[in-house]
């Protein structure tokens, strides 16, 4: 692999955690103008979001475990 394919693979890292902080600050911001009422098929449609989320980022994981 060479170094410019690492490079782009720690900017696609970096972009879906900048990502992931940004839905983050979403959902606090909804919870609060909510009152803690919790809109249920939003937080359905988020929790698959997460979920695609931290199988990219494990997906990533292991190909940079393999790059070394």
């Amino acid at each position: 692999m060479t170094t410019k394919n690492m490079d782009a693979l720690k900017v696609k890292v970096e972009q879906i955690k900048s990502g992931m902080e940004e839905k983050f600050l979403t959902i606090e911001g909804r919870f609060s103008t909510m009152e803690g009422r919790i809109p249920r098929p939003n937080l359905r449609e988020r929790r698959s979001d997460w979920r695609s989320l931290t199988r990219r980022v494990s997906f990533i994981k292991s190909h940079l475990v393999g790059l070394q």
